[in-house]
């Protein structure tokens, strides 16, 4: 198996991984993340934040638009 392959096995298992989970699993799984997310010195610092609109499974990010992120330059398509 070639390494592109094996990368897109990846992808499509953890993509299988994260559909799996329940809306309570998946709504704690968002919240953990985003937390470690806030606690880190480059998060806090920084001044603006790129996101991105979650869909299929992916982990939500929007949190971080909100709370003491607020006040930061965000972007998200």
């Amino acid at each position: 198996m070639t390494i592109t392959e094996q990368k897109a096995a990846q992808r499509k298992a953890g993509i299988a991984a994260r559909r799996a989970l329940s809306d309570t699993e998946r709504t704690r799984s968002n919240a953990a993340l985003c937390a470690r997310i806030m606690a880190l010195d480059c998060f806090k610092k920084a001044e603006s934040i790129l996101l991105y609109a979650a869909f299929g499974g992916e982990a939500d990010l929007s949190a971080l638009s909100s709370g003491p992120a607020k006040s930061r330059a965000s972007a998200a398509p």
